[in-house]
């Protein structure tokens, strides 16, 4: 027959053993995005290779970009500019993306 007090080491020793499963869980949990994560560039180690082993002048391109009849646009509030077949998209007088 089993005692009262056997059975409550075994609960003891169960809800350890649940506690310990939880913790290895919530382990299990935070690493799994990783695991299907694969390895990238950044847009910004883009532009420093380009600029720094490829030898653009990333500051020139930015002068390039925004001309001053752009610039012109941005502060009238334009939300998109387009020129020469070429659309400057804006958000909060940022050039944000180019679409040709």
């Amino acid at each position: 027959m089993v005692t009262y007090r056997q059975i409550e080491e075994k609960e003891q020793l169960l809800l350890g053993e649940i506690a310990e499963k939880q913790r290895e869980l919530e382990s299990l949990k935070k690493i799994k995005p990783l695991v299907k994560l694969k390895p990238t560039v950044s847009d910004h180690a883009l532009i420093r290779y380009m600029e720094r082993v490829l030898g653009f002048d990333i500051e020139k391109l930015r002068e390039e970009i925004l001309t001053p009849d752009i610039e012109a646009a941005i502060n009238f509030g334009a939300a998109k500019v387009k020129i020469k077949g070429i659309e400057f998209r804006i958000s909060q007088k940022t050039i944000t993306t180019v679409v040709v």
